[in-house]
């Protein structure tokens, strides 16, 4: 994530009027959750997502173990199993050298050991909550308008006599049975 990011959302903020902190919990959501299906439900990691840049870390506590178990589901992928619990005393001294088995420390989770699978999943909900976002937002904009006369511009008129209608940022159709009967549109 970068700055197209930060420019996507500020453009979101203002023409759809979808606060753009919705949108940070959203991603940030999003990341973690698929953070988890990653790493096997793991519920120790972090996610902190640069509100200027876009960029974002993931951060996961882990426990020192002499070697990491590989779960059996998981054999035949050895060699790029990632632990989301445990580390390695090998691989932890690198991190912290004076570390000892037992301790907890904090380790990056690197975006590459994230799956494609995770990173398409994260990309729909985003997609997905940009969506119901906007779809509250019109809901929020035209639900107090209820009962006020509103302007907007008859696009097509069907066969049966309804009408699509252009409220601006919105298209509704006006049903036949719902208009004035001694309107005519043509």
């Amino acid at each position: 994530m970068n700055k197209e990011l930060i420019m996507a959302l500020d453009a979101l903020e203002k023409e759809n009027g979808i606060d753009k902190e919705i949108m940070f919990a959203a991603i940030e959501k999003s990341l973690m959750d698929e953070y988890k299906a990653e790493f096997d439900k793991a519920d120790n990691g972090r996610v902190e997502l640069d509100r200027r840049t876009g960029d974002f870390h993931i951060y996961s506590d882990r426990t020192v173990v002499e070697e990491v178990i590989v779960p059996e589901n998981r054999e035949n992928k050895k060699e790029k199993y990632v632990s989301g619990t445990d580390i390695a005393l090998e691989d932890a001294r690198k991190i912290k050298p004076d570390c000892q088995l037992g301790d907890v420390i904090t380790v990056e989770v690197k975006s590459e050991e994230f799956s494609r699978k995770a990173a398409k999943n994260a990309k729909n909900t985003i997609v997905q909550t940009i969506r119901e976002q906007e779809k509250n937002a019109l809901y929020n904009e035209y639900h107090s308008k209820e009962k006020e006369l509103i302007t907007g511009i008859v696009q097509r008129v069907a066969d049966n006599g309804d009408l699509t209608i252009d409220l601006g940022r919105l298209q509704t159709v006006l049903k036949a049975d719902d208009k004035f009967k001694d309107k005519k549109f043509v």
